[in-house]
């Protein structure tokens, strides 16, 4: 269950639009580090153009979340060229949709699995949290590539921060909510499966 996209006032000055490059090069740079792919576009549109670079031709492709990235945009530009094993579907409290645990378990044997995550630390670590475990599993284990796309709106302090950021953002009773009862954090990837997770930080005026 990844964490819906506020809206966000468009950035009408350079400086701060500098200000957001400047910070998502900054963890760009934390997150290869720790041997992940990573780069900074501007607009959901670059966005989209990244993710279809990182896509090989023919790979069966298993669609999550795409973050600030319209997944019928993603599904309209992979269908002539890619096979699509699935979709990850969930109701509006991120509960899982009755029906839907076959074609969900297809994510593990994809090629390539287009993901959101619910926050990135400065220092580069990548953080999710869901109900059923079936968005975050899939990012540890199973596709042969793991595409994350994710606002620069997402980035946190730290680790400590992500994780109550996931709280805040399901509410219940006026409190932080308890149901993302599955957390994981990427914290890093071994050299020898370096090209294996690719984040691209998307401009928070386009996560809307």
């Amino acid at each position: 269950m990844a964490i819906r996209y506020k809206e966000i006032a468009p950035m009408h000055t350079d400086a701060a639009a500098e200000a957001t490059s400047t910070r998502a090069e900054t963890v760009v740079a934390a997150l290869r580090r720790r041997h992940f792919q990573a780069r900074y576009v501007p607009t959901a549109q670059d966005a989209l153009q990244a993710v279809l670079e990182l896509v090989p031709e023919g790979a069966g492709v298993f669609l999550g979340e795409s973050g600030p990235v319209d997944a019928q945009a993603v599904v309209s530009a992979l269908w002539k060229r890619n096979t699509i094993t699935g979709r990850g579907r969930t109701d509006a409290r991120g509960r899982r949709i009755p029906g839907e645990l076959q074609e969900e378990r297809a994510v593990f044997l994809s090629d390539v699995y287009i993901a959101t995550a619910d926050a990135i630390t400065l220092d580069g670590r990548i953080l999710s949290a869901d109900a059923g475990g079936n968005r975050v599993a899939p990012m540890i284990f199973g596709p042969g590539k793991v595409i994350i796309v994710v606002g620069t709106d997402c980035i946190v302090k730290d680790r400590e921060a992500g994780f109550a950021r996931i709280a805040q953002a399901w509410p219940q009773d006026g409190e932080p909510s308890d149901i993302c009862t599955n957390r994981g954090m990427l914290e890093s990837a071994l050299p020898r499966f370096s090209q294996r997770i690719n984040v691209i930080l998307v401009g928070a005026a386009a996560a809307q």
